[in-house]
């Protein structure tokens, strides 16, 4: 029983000397959000880092940081075609190659730690097939976050973009169709240090969390990863490039690093949680018009077309052509123990190239 109560009444100091030292960090805090990092981490992404990075710089984050790990393409000639922007590409297969069982989140801390609130005043983390969108052009991030007011973090539902008959479309055109989704992303001011947290959002207590709407953000899961589907987003979303086109797709499924598998002995190089592609969607139109989203293409077509990014945005190319080639043939060497993952990783995708590699496996 004392030491039951012992153990109560230090969780309960401890809240609250954490409690004391957030509010001392939100004092000193400039109260306005003006500069916002962005993170990402990358492997094998290289054809689709250009537009990813000139949008994001376009919609108003101050910096780029893209930790990149286990790759094969040609990443890293990217670095001195950006090196007059704000933009820095940090190679982290230390960290994933480490004992770490969670290194996306370790980069995530080790970014809250680099970042003095006083040149960065908030910073979130995306992916390469996520994008930060406002449903206004001429609004950036920081605007955004003057909307919003007093928080600690805001949160950003996401938007399953439909583009499987495009390839290497542009992520964001004049019309676009998506589904919208559970998931969400958060932006957080740069004074948190979070104790517990996923590349969705944090799970510490005490904080003052927001929607994109201004409203209290209320979660669904345990994760906190997860909202109820609101169809109507008052000010932004992120745009999730779920799938691409169906070759990309494929080109997607080679893992970084493969695996063994007990079971069977044998190494595993195909990812096991990508699902294909659903037989109907409940999508919407994403319509966007307007001068300012005029200016938004103006200025994206120009950045992606500068003669400067031609040899590599070939290269590039060129990669994701090698990673569907060897899908293919890892499609057609697979033992009949797989199966059912082929089944899986290749529903409703219609290639022909890849149901006859399937279909002609001499395997089964």
């Amino acid at each position: 029983m004392l030491v039951s109560k012992y153990y109560s009444i230090k969780r309960r100091l401890l809240f609250l000397q954490k409690s004391a030292s957030l509010r001392l960090r939100r004092f000193f805090s400039t109260k306005e959000v003006k500069t916002v990092k962005l993170v990402a981490i990358a492997r094998n992404e290289s054809a689709y880092l250009l537009e990813w990075i000139f949008h994001h710089l376009y919609v108003g984050f101050s910096q780029v940081d893209i930790y990149y790990n286990g790759c094969s393409d040609n990443t890293e000639d990217l670095a001195p075609l950006l090196k007059k922007l704000p933009v820095n590409l940090i190679n982290a297969d230390n960290i994933f190659n480490s004992a770490s069982r969670t290194p996306q989140v370790d980069i995530y801390r080790e970014a809250f730690r680099k970042s003095n609130s006083r040149d960065f005043h908030a910073l979130m983390f995306l992916d390469i097939d996520e994008f930060w969108v406002p449903i206004n052009f001429s609004n950036k991030i920081s605007d955004i976050c003057s909307q919003i007011g007093n928080f600690d973090t805001i949160s950003f539902q996401w938007k399953n973009k439909l583009e499987r008959e495009i390839l290497y479309g542009p992520a964001i055109d004049k019309i676009n169709e998506a589904e919208s989704a559970k998931q969400l992303k958060t932006l957080y001011r740069s004074y948190l240090r979070p104790e517990r947290m996923n590349p969705h959002n944090v799970l510490d207590d005490g904080l003052n969390q927001r929607y994109e709407n201004g409203k209290k953000l209320e979660t669904i899961n345990e994760q906190r990863s997860q909202c109820v589907i609101d169809g109507e987003v008052k000010n932004a979303f992120i745009l999730h490039r779920k799938e691409r086109s169906e070759f990309e797709y494929i080109a997607t499924l080679l893992r970084g690093r493969p695996v063994n598998t007990i079971a069977t002995k044998r190494t595993q190089t195909l990812k096991s949680n990508r699902h294909g592609f659903k037989s109907s969607y409940n999508s919407e139109k994403l319509i966007f018009d307007g001068s300012s989203f005029e200016n938004y293409r103006q200025y994206m077509d120009a950045r992606l077309n500068d003669p400067s990014f031609k040899t590599f945005v070939k290269n590039a190319k060129l990669q994701v052509d090698v990673r569907y080639k060897l899908v293919l043939e890892e499609i057609y060497r697979a033992p009949s123990s797989d199966k059912a993952l082929l089944k899986q990783l290749l529903t409703n995708v219609s290639l022909p190239e890849v149901r006859q590699a399937f279909e002609r496996r001499p395997g089964d």
